[in-house]
């Protein structure tokens, strides 16, 4: 993810309802846009720009204006997995396993700093989601250990998220 300075709050909930609204009406141009979100033209110009960046959006023209689709159309789960995605320990903890897949409880509890008490319900729910799934690691005494299932996919989902990817 990239690094930079932090973007408001209220700047990250303007680009998720953007982006929330090109997945819900794919295909829509920045003026129809504009009414969906209520965003000015002026401010989506440069939220779409980031998107188009991060390979979020894929444009096509029609009679020489842009329409957008979302590169990965999110599906119930997804949606419940973004929404998960707004919490801190949420995103590190998959940010984590994306980075050294085959953790175990314990090796995850030492990198993150939080007790198991506090991992163990945020892995519980992301594999009911279908998003961690468990492995058997020989090289850590048949441990279990854990690893996302569609790693492609939680790093597009952690692009969403990521509050500093449209900076300059």
């Amino acid at each position: 993810m990239a690094k930079g300075k932090k973007v408001p709050e209220d700047e990250v909930s303007v680009r998720k309802k953007v982006f929330d609204a090109i997945c819900k009406f794919p295909g829509l141009f920045p003026e129809e846009l504009e009414k969906v979100t209520k965003v000015r033209l002026e401010k989506l110009g440069g939220i779409l720009l980031g998107f188009e960046k991060n390979n979020l959006v894929e444009i096509r023209l029609e009679e020489g204006k842009k329409q957008y689709f979302p590169v990965v159309s999110l599906g119930l789960e997804d949606q419940k997995v973004l929404s998960l995605l707004c919490e801190r320990l949420y995103r590190e903890l998959l940010a984590l396993l994306l980075d050294a897949p085959h953790l175990t409880l314990d090796e995850l509890e030492k990198r993150l700093k939080v007790t198991k008490a506090k991992i163990t319900p945020i892995i519980d729910e992301f594999f009911k989601l279908g998003v961690i799934i468990l492995a058997k690691d020989s090289h850590k005494g048949n441990k279990t250990t854990f690893q996302i299932f569609d790693p492609e996919k939680i790093r597009r989902m952690l692009k969403v998220k990521d509050t500093s990817m449209f900076q300059e």
